[in-house]
């Protein structure tokens, strides 16, 4: 039985004309006649204006039951981008990954499909513009997604016009239904809508290149800060350990003294209109050793957001002043490097986390409005919550009228709309508690912390910001990582067979970047300790100067290898030692006498790998260059290795059968990589140990050498796809003062 159409016994005749209804202001046509509803006698022709209203009657259901569904669709898109939106930074997991991308890009097309069925539906239900608003919200603003990849930025007018039509939209189909609840709503949601709009707007504009107040204006700002902040500095000699001689600016005071995270509000460039490390490294109190603050965590996040500011004058294309004072290899030797590799890449880790934030969420948009808006929001999100719940109410009381016969779908509509209105109320509260335990806040609050404590004389209103400061620098999010903290993983001899689906690749090739013949990644594997140290290690022997491998080679007396730093390109560098790296892998045992050595070469080796095949943005050479020559690579590997893929014997029984003679001059990537192999393991296996020292201090120093580069947009973009291993040691390098590498040691 149909629950949607009233039964009546099925002799009865039926009166010509559509079924009655009655058209309910609040439950729109769910509501039919206390009479009983009369079905077609069995023999009795049906009245064609009673088909006609049957007809309708059936359709506006199957409408109804149509936009139900596709509300809910959208609201779990909605709900998957904002509680999921920025974990994109955090991993690469393809199954994550792509249904954030695929919700993103069909935002827009939801909400107008879903906007155009409730205003062609013939079904007047009231509680449509309760659906809509939510909807709305989470799939036109998204709270932590102002942008899915620069490309976003550089369209942000697209968006924001597309935007106001959809707002506008919106509210003309909630201004369809007269209802004086629905009006009231609507008085509530103009001003929800244009603000959250506006935040996401604006978080557009500030990234943006091409506007007036955008990335270039704010770090101007900066860039002419840092030209006379060496000025500023009374101390002769500078002390990274308590950060004296180092004003690097954290917060600025505005015209009325309010301590703001926006450069844009330096007016001139006095020492007391800003707060700086130093200010940060000598207050009392919650900041120091003996406070809250014991083990540094506070300052380091406050350091971050400084080096963040440095950072990204890069993206700008500003000059970076103060690589040329000799101060700032000194905060990177005696200040980040202190504490060992784990301080100086936590630090690095929130560094890029804020530089992910201000390209790709609305963090800087609200910090820069200020939290008031914030708060006033989520007032109006709780005023709106109030009035739904008095509609859902009144549908309620009206339900329950034994006067009428009510459809049963309006249970269910009621039951869709209250999951809406909690799901919003709690998605609201979420974001202010999210963003209120974000660093932003912490840095904000810290600034305003230092600045109270240079009054001599608290007020009331101090005393709170005191305390509240204090709570939220208490709260920790230890399960929110700033990044995948993974190396991705490539290996030529598994993968050089690797062929996509060609039928896929016809049909589909024009539309995404599908892989190329052997460009399979392998499993990505954790950073660990090790290669942190053995990259730091690197940098405190070499110093300044950077090596392509030749001095680690030098030192570990293997000079004989050096050839193979002297090639061609960097790709050719990368590709010789990563077979020849493979090859003594296939040859160690199953236990090498020196795991730590052999967990840093092999991976290190795999990870510069993996970056010629999958992220050659990253590398110094060219990307197009680095395309052909593992094209090419792949193909003389197919010709050479085929049959073996399976069987590591055989894979390297024909890689060290090649003939060598004039390996070095022929410039065959595979017999180079087989000649450099056979000279690692020329060695006899009681030297196993130095073999893996060798290749470990080999790829630790090359990773540094690749590291330096002046594509800022490309180690941006990697910040929105899990994070890459090479972009903090790039942002490392970078306030060490060492912007490229030596032009003689490079090949």
């Amino acid at each position: 039985m149909n629950p949607y159409v009233p039964s009546q016994p099925m002799f009865q005749a039926l009166p010509p004309g559509p079924p009655p209804m009655v058209n309910n202001e609040l439950g729109g046509s769910y509501f039919s006649s206390p009479s009983p509803l009369p079905l077609p006698c069995k023999g009795t022709a049906m009245d064609k204006h009673t088909a006609l209203g049957w007809i309708t009657y059936l359709t506006s259901i199957d409408q109804v039951h149509w936009i139900e569904a596709c509300v809910l669709l959208a609201a779990v898109m909605g709900i998957f981008l904002q509680l999921l939106g920025s974990y994109r930074r955090r991993t690469k997991n393809l199954l994550i990954r792509f249904p954030l991308w695929a919700s993103y890009v069909s935002t827009i097309s939801m909400l107008s499909y879903i906007t155009g069925l409730m205003h062609t539906s013939s079904s007047n239900i009231g509680l449509f513009p309760t659906w809509l608003f939510p909807i709305a919200s989470w799939l036109l603003i998204p709270w932590n997604i102002s942008a899915f990849s620069l490309a976003d930025i550089d369209n942000r007018k697209s968006f924001v016009w597309t935007g106001l039509v959809q707002i506008f939209w919106v509210s003309f189909i909630m201004n369809k239904f007269n209802d004086p609840t629905v009006s009231l709503s609507l008085v509530l949601v103009w001003p929800l809508m244009s603000t959250k709009f506006d935040e996401r707007a604006a978080a557009l504009k500030y990234a943006s290149l091409s506007t007036s107040d955008g990335v270039a204006e704010t770090t101007r700002k900066i860039a002419d800060y840092m030209i006379k902040e060496h000025e500023l500095s009374d101390e002769a000699e500078p002390d990274p350990t308590s950060m004296r001689g180092y004003k690097y600016l954290v917060g600025v005071k505005d015209a009325k003294g309010k301590v703001k995270l926006a450069p844009s509000c330096l007016l001139e460039f006095d020492k007391d209109k800003v707060i700086t490390l130093v200010d940060i490294w000598q207050c009392e109190g919650l900041l120091s050793s003996t406070g809250e603050d014991k083990d540094g965590k506070l300052k380091d996040i406050c350091l971050s957001f400084a080096l963040f500011w440095l950072l990204l004058r890069r993206y700008a294309g500003y000059p970076l002043h103060e690589s040329k004072l000799e101060k700032t290899w000194r905060f990177f030797h005696d200040g980040l490097l202190s504490k060992g590799p784990e301080r100086a890449f936590t630090v690095i880790e929130g560094e890029l986390e804020f530089l992910f934030d201000y390209f790709y969420t609305r963090y800087y948009a609200i910090y820069v409005s200020g939290l008031r808006r914030k708060f006033w929001l989520l007032g109006m999100i709780v005023l709106y919550s109030l009035i739904a719940t008095i509609i859902l109410s009144i549908h309620h009381v009206v339900v329950n009228d034994p006067s009428l016969t009510i459809d049963c779908n309006l249970e269910v509509d009621l039951t869709v709309t209250k999951a809406l209105i909690i799901a919003m109320a709690a998605l609201e509260f979420l974001q202010v508690l999210t963003i209120l335990t974000s660093n932003w806040s912490k840095v904000s609050c810290l600034c305003s912390y230092v600045q109270i404590n240079k009054k001599s004389s608290f007020s009331c209103i101090d005393g709170l910001r005191q305390i509240m400061t204090v709570m939220i620098c208490r709260t920790a999010t230890p399960w929110a990582k700033p990044w995948a903290r993974k190396l991705g993983q490539y290996s030529l001899l598994k993968s050089y067979n690797y062929v996509p689906m060609r039928c896929l690749k016809r049909l589909l090739g024009d539309m995404i970047d599908f892989p190329r013949n052997g460009q399979k990644e392998s499993k990505s594997v954790k950073l660990s300790k090790e290669v942190k140290e053995a990259i730091l290690s690197c940098l405190l022997v070499n110093g300044p100067r950077l090596s392509d491998g030749s001095a680690s080679l030098q030192r570990n007396g293997a000079a004989e290898l050096q050839w193979a730093c002297q090639l061609e390109t960097h790709t050719h560098v990368i590709l010789v030692w990563h077979i020849a790296t493979s090859l003594c892998e296939i040859k160690a045992p199953r236990k090498p006498h020196d795991a730590a050595y052999f967990k840093v070469a092999t991976s290190l080796s795999k990870y510069c790998a993996y970056l010629v095949a999958l992220a050659p943005g990253l590398l110094p050479d060219h990307p197009n260059v680095t395309n052909t020559i593992f094209d090419q690579v792949v193909g003389l590997a197919v010709e050479v290795l085929k049959g073996t893929v399976c069987n590591r014997s055989k894979c390297y029984q024909s890689l060290i059968s090649l003939d060598t003679t004039d390996a070095i001059a022929s410039g065959n990537i595979l017999q180079r990589g087989a000649l450099l192999g056979l000279q690692l393991l020329g060695t006899e296996d009681d030297n196993e140990k130095q073999r893996w020292k060798v290749l470990a201090d080999f790829w630790a120093e090359l990773m540094v050498f690749l590291a330096p580069s002046e594509n800022v947009r490309a180690h941006a973009e990697y910040l929105a796809q899990g994070g890459e291993f090479i972009t903090h040691i790039w942002a490392l390098l970078t306030h060490a003062g060492i912007l490229k590498r030596d032009v003689s040691a490079a090949p």
